[in-house]
C-alpha cells in the first residue's frame, strides 16, 4: 500500500494534468498513488488520459464522482467528489492536489514529515494563484513575504516583484493582498518550525489529513454540494473539534493556474449562491450556517449521517484487489 494518496478533483474542460504529472514525477518522496476524480470523465475522448498514464511509474486511478444526495446537476458537487477520492485512496495520508497546480519537488515530503510526528495534527501549506504558466518557475523562487516580513498570500504581490501594477500604480506592500491568509496562533507547541492555525485556514489547495482523521470525520459535508466552496473550512473546523491541531508550513507552497480559460476548479458549472437566511443583516448560505453550528457545538465532528465513508472505502478497495 502507498504511504500517500494524492487526490485531484476536476470538472475542467482543459485541466493541465500533464504539467501536474511532471511535478509528481519529480517528487523526492515516491511512495504514492494519484487518484483523479473527474466529473467529465465520460465526456472525455477515450485517449484523454493515455499519455499521462504511460508517462508515470506510479499508480494512477481515474474515476467519476459518486452520486451526491444533495447534488443538482447544474451545480458543483465538490464535497461528494472529495469523498470519492477518500473512498478510492489506499494511502495512510491524503494530500489534496487541485487541478492545474504546480508544486516543488519536496511538496509531498513536507506533508509526510508532519504526519510522521507522534501528534494529532493535519497540515496546511501556502497557496498562490498565478496567471501564466511561463512565470511559475520564477514565482516559486520568491519568498512569500512583503518587506515587513508579513506573509503575502498572492505571490505577485511579494516584495521582490515591485513591477505589479493595479489601477496604473505600483501596489504597495499589503500583508493581506486581497485574499485572507492563514493567521497564525503562534509557534507550534507540538514541533519546531511550524505554526498552529485554526481549521478556518484549511485550504484544499494545499492541505493534507491522515486517513484515520478523514474517516473519523466521515468525510466532507455533502450538504454543501451545490453551494460555493466552504467544504475545506468545514472539515478543518471539525478536525479541530476532534482534537487535532492544524500546522502551517510556510515553505510548503502550491501554485494554482488561474488563466482566462481555467478560472477555478469547477469552472465548467455555474455556482448557486444558495442563501438560506439572514443573520445580523447578512445573507448566509448553507456552508456559512454550518460554520456557525460547528463553532458553537464543539462536539460536532462527523457529517453525512446517511452513509459510512469507512464502509464505502472498504467495499471499494476490496473490489479493486
Amino acid at each position: 500500500m502507498p504511504k500517500i494518496s494524492v487526490v485531484t478533483c476536476t470538472a475542467k474542460v482543459t485541466p493541465n494534468l500533464e504539467r501536474m504529472a511532471e511535478c509528481l514525477r519529480s517528487q523526492t518522496l515516491t511512495d504514492f498513488e494519484w487518484i483523479i476524480v473527474d466529473r467529465l470523465l465520460f465526456e472525455r475522448p477515450e485517449e484523454f488520459y493515455y499519455a499521462i498514464e504511460h508517462s508515470c511509474d506510479f499508480k494512477i486511478n481515474v474515476l467519476s464522482p459518486k452520486p451526491s444526495v444533495f447534488h443538482d446537476f447544474n451545480m458543483p458537487d465538490i464535497a461528494s467528489a472529495r469523498n470519492t477520492g477518500i473512498m478510492a485512496s489506499a494511502g495512510e495520508l491524503v494530500v489534496w492536489y487541485d487541478d492545474n497546480m504546480w508544486v516543488q519537488p519536496d511538496y509531498l515530503q513536507r506533508h509526510m514529515t508532519v504526519h510522521e510526528l507522534p501528534t494529532k495534527t493535519y497540515l496546511a501549506g501556502l497557496f498562490w494563484p498565478f496567471d501564466n504558466w511561463d512565470t511559475v518557475s520564477d514565482l516559486s523562487q520568491r519568498e512569500p513575504y512583503d518587506t515587513h516580513r508579513n506573509f503575502c498570500r498572492i505571490g505577485d504581490f511579494a516584495h521582490n516583484n515591485p513591477s505589479v501594477e493595479k489601477g496604473g500604480k505600483v501596489r504597495p506592500d499589503d500583508n493581506r493582498a486581497y485574499n485572507p491568509y492563514p493567521t497564525s496562533e503562534g509557534r507550534s507547541p507540538y514541533c519546531r518550525g511550524y505554526e498552529t492555525i485554526t481549521g478556518a485556514w484549511s485550504y484544499n489547495g494545499n492541505l493534507s489529513m491522515s486517513m484515520e482523521l478523514l474517516l473519523a470525520l466521515n468525510g466532507y459535508d455533502e450538504h454543501l454540494d451545490g453551494t460555493f466552496g466552504g467544504e475545506d473550512i468545514n472539515i478543518g473546523l471539525r478536525a479541530d473539534n476532534a482534537g487535532y491541531s492544524g500546522l502551517l508550513d510556510r515553505y510548503c507552497c502550491s501554485y494554482d493556474y488561474r488563466g482566462e480559460e481555467n478560472s477555478s476548479t469547477m469552472d465548467t458549472h455555474p455556482f448557486n449562491w444558495d442563501y438560506i437566511g439572514t443573520v445580523n443583516g447578512t445573507k448566509l448560505n448553507r456552508g456559512e450556517f454550518g460554520f456557525i453550528d460547528i463553532q458553537r457545538n464543539k462536539g460536532r465532528v462527523r457529517e453525512n449521517a446517511w452513509m459510512s465513508l469507512e464502509d464505502l472505502r472498504k467495499d471499494y478497495l476490496g473490489r479493486a484487489e
